[in-house]
């Protein structure tokens, strides 16, 4: 029978080569290990009331689905590059031990985000990613109405004053942007004063036709804010009535120098009047959005909401419900927040 000989390593020195920088490999490795290791015990002793995790996410939908299976408030996913660079790169871990003390910081955040979305939050924690960056997620449901102090007044009353009828009211409309837009495209004295007469006939309807007394009150000191705009119109209109006056006069003397000055006068003092009306319009706009001074709990919140949801393209948000399974069950809903940290100590995330 014939034996094929295979090729063999003829010298020693490349065999063990060879077998030295395969040890070395496994040495690094157990070497990384055990730093990684030691430093994650390390801050265990050192954060006893953090649960930490090592593990390494690739995208935000993978934090999601982690955060879905994670109950509790101070849950810490560290990759374990990261815990390798901690133990030679002082600065680095320093920066992460910052985080952690901070921890309570982000657990007021997201108990803030939970109230301004009208949620209930089940869970919460961060993901330090390898070069030390933050990823924040939070685990929330939706409320029990029935906990709600308020419930029961969506239930259908049984008492005979709640099926009693009511007489019928109706409600004085009046809009303070449409009046100042008027008096803003009132071009001269004579259109002015006819909306100034228009306003003093409102007032009277206004005293006669709401019968809440300080709804009226309210209303008739916005007109009486209109007709002392007009009046101040009237002022400035009059002025530059004879600012263009003298102007023609000067024209038909060939004085042409005064001419130019009071061409550029009147030109200042209608830019003056013009911003001013246009002031006035976006003041009128918002007493008409926010008419009383202290808004109610439900305003507020939808306000918050607008701003919650126009937040800035650094904070990134995701809703991973449908990817939950059975974590999902009770309207539960994941959401990822993602913003780098470069320094912690200024960061107040309760306000």
């Amino acid at each position: 029978m014939k034996v094929r000989n295979r090729s063999v390593y003829s010298d020693s020195q490349i065999a063990l080569l060879k077998m030295d920088s395969q040890k070395d490999v496994e040495n690094n490795t157990s070497a990384s290990q055990s730093d990684a290791a030691s430093m994650m015990k390390y801050l265990k002793q050192t954060y006893k009331n953090i649960y930490f995790s090592v593990i390494s996410f690739e995208n935000h939908q993978q934090i999601s689905q982690y955060g879905a299976g994670q109950t509790g408030m101070n849950n810490v996913a560290i990759s374990e590059k990261l815990l390798e660079k901690m133990s030679t790169d002082e600065n680095l871990r320093q920066h992460v031990e910052n985080i952690l003390n901070h921890l309570d910081q982000y657990q007021k955040s997201a108990n803030v985000e939970a109230l301004l979305k009208n949620k209930e939050l089940v869970g919460m924690g961060l993901v330090i990613g390898e070069d030390g960056q933050v990823s924040k997620w939070t685990a929330m449901k939706k409320k029990d109405e029935s906990t709600q102090p308020t419930w029961w007044r969506e239930q259908k009353s049984t008492s005979f004053y709640a099926n009693k009828k009511s007489p019928k009211v109706s409600s004085y409309s009046y809009s303070h942007t449409s009046s100042m837009m008027r008096l803003a495209s009132a071009r001269n004295v004579t259109s002015v004063k006819g909306l100034i007469a228009a306003k003093y006939g409102e007032i009277q309807r206004v005293k006669t036709q709401v019968s809440d007394s300080a709804e009226a009150a309210r209303i008739v000191r916005k007109i009486k804010s209109v007709i002392q705009s007009g009046n101040i119109k009237i002022a400035r209109l009059h002025k530059e009535e004879n600012l263009q006056l003298r102007q023609k006069s000067a024209e038909r003397k060939m004085k042409e120098k005064l001419a130019l000055q009071l061409a550029q006068e009147l030109k200042r003092k209608q830019r003056a009047r013009m911003g001013l009306e246009q002031c006035q319009t976006s003041t009128a706009h918002m007493d008409d959005v926010m008419p009383n001074s202290a808004m109610s709990d439900e305003q507020f919140r939808q306000m918050a909401e607008q701003y919650v949801d126009s937040l800035s393209s650094t904070a990134l948000s995701s809703e991973v419900a449908s990817l939950l399974g059975s974590g999902a069950a009770g309207g539960v809903s994941v959401e990822v927040m993602s913003a780098p940290v470069t320094s912690v100590e200024f960061i107040d995330c309760s306000a």
